[in-house]
């Protein structure tokens, strides 16, 4: 996605943001495929089946389905432009008619949550500087959701990891648990 979006600002598109609601329902199944009826659904007692004719979350060929299902939506149409995809987050990059256009065209067949210009993907929050044509990638809340996660909040930065001149005084051991192991894969 980084590079697409790269690609995109360098040819003075936009970036619009989509987010396909309950994605993984639209796909037809190729396969037949039985479930138990759910629970209050049971007519008269009896212990029937239902067989899918779309794809239900917790398939486990249902991502599979869906990545299938969007893109011949959107191959229906001959145009210029780029389209990612991660499950179900959309990015549309061109001119703006022309991703506004693909957009209501993939509205008849999905139901589409317009999100505007790129802002926040994927837990990154992205920048974009369309003049200088650069962009900044950026993981700030995450740290410092980290830093309050590990009560370090407060903590000032240091050049090295460790004090270059020994302490005398001596720190009191804190009776608080932290997750250590946690707190290194972070």
């Amino acid at each position: 996605m980084r590079a697409a979006i790269y690609y995109a600002i360098q040819h003075g598109w936009l970036v619009l943001q989509y987010d396909v609601k309950t994605a993984f329902l639209y796909g037809d199944l190729d396969d037949s495929i039985f479930m138990e009826q759910p629970p209050g659904f049971q007519i008269d007692g009896s212990s029937m089946v239902c067989r899918l004719l779309k794809s239900l979350y917790g398939l486990k060929q249902a991502p599979n389905i869906w990545n299938k299902t969007l893109p011949r939506e959107a191959k229906d149409r001959e145009v210029t432009l780029l389209l990612t995809i991660y499950v179900d987050d959309l990015l549309l990059m061109g001119r703006r008619k022309l991703c506004e256009e693909v957009a209501a065209s993939l509205q008849e067949t999905f139901e589409i949550t317009m999100m505007g210009a790129v802002k926040y993907l994927l837990g990154v929050e992205i920048l974009i500087n369309k003049t200088r044509k650069q962009i900044v990638y950026s993981q700030r809340q995450y740290v410092l959701e980290v830093l309050k996660r590990f009560h370090m909040e407060t903590f000032n930065g240091s050049a090295t990891p460790e004090a270059t001149t020994p302490s005398s005084v001596e720190v009191p051991a804190t009776k608080e648990y932290l997750p250590y192991r946690e707190l290194c894969a972070a």
